[in-house]
């Protein structure tokens, strides 16, 4: 009696134990499959089977046929290729990629040349796009990584509009900085900034 009591208690034990090592697997199966890279382009140029996946790559140009990729003087929003290296020039290591209307205005290259080299991710359907590798239907498009910093462009004294990329030399001590200034109290003293000249 006591032993069949015990070998009872002893099955519900390893029970719990096995459906709780269950659950803990199938959480990280979850959470690794969620959390998985996106695959590089040569990745997804092997891997047109009509998944859907992410793809990171550089923005390379517009494609406009099979083996035809512009760099400039672009004629739509509707499409762009990336590949693994901003600098390649290869057709055969682009993704083509499709930009759905949803996209266009902030991915179109058209509309913004300035993507040219620029990294993104996107994440679509992993299919032919102009008889050629492609990611189509896309579901999400993001830029990675950063752009250049560039200053907000000022207008100067003749009202041109001028940017500036680096910071001007600091100001010599004892100097008042005058951009634009009629008085001396709206002016700052030492600012790395602007242009300064003596009291």
């Amino acid at each position: 009696m006591r032993a069949s009591k015990l070998s009872a208690a002893a099955l519900r034990r390893a029970g719990m134990a096995l459906a709780a090592v269950v659950a803990v697997t199938t959480g990280a199966a979850t959470m690794s499959a969620s959390a998985a890279a996106p695959l590089t382009v040569a990745a997804a140029l092997s891997a047109q089977d009509g998944r859907s996946a992410a793809v990171t790559g550089y923005i390379v140009g517009q494609p406009t046929a099979t083996n035809t990729v512009i760099k400039s003087g672009f004629t739509g929003d509707t499409a762009f290729a990336i590949a693994d290296s901003a600098a390649e020039s290869s057709t055969s290591r682009m993704l083509y990629v499709q930009v759905t209307a949803a996209y266009r205005s902030a991915f179109g290259l058209q509309s913004n040349p300035g993507l040219m080299g620029r990294s993104v991710t996107v994440t679509g359907t992993l299919t032919a796009y102009f008889s050629h590798g492609g990611l189509k239907d896309p579901t999400a498009m993001s830029l990675t990584g950063s752009s250049p910093r560039r200053r907000p462009a000022r207008p100067d004294r003749a009202g041109r509009t001028t940017t500036r990329t680096t910071p001007a030399r600091s100001a010599r001590p004892g100097a008042v900085c005058a951009p634009r200034c009629t008085t001396s109290s709206r002016c700052r003293r030492r600012s790395p900034t602007t242009r300064c000249g003596r009291r």
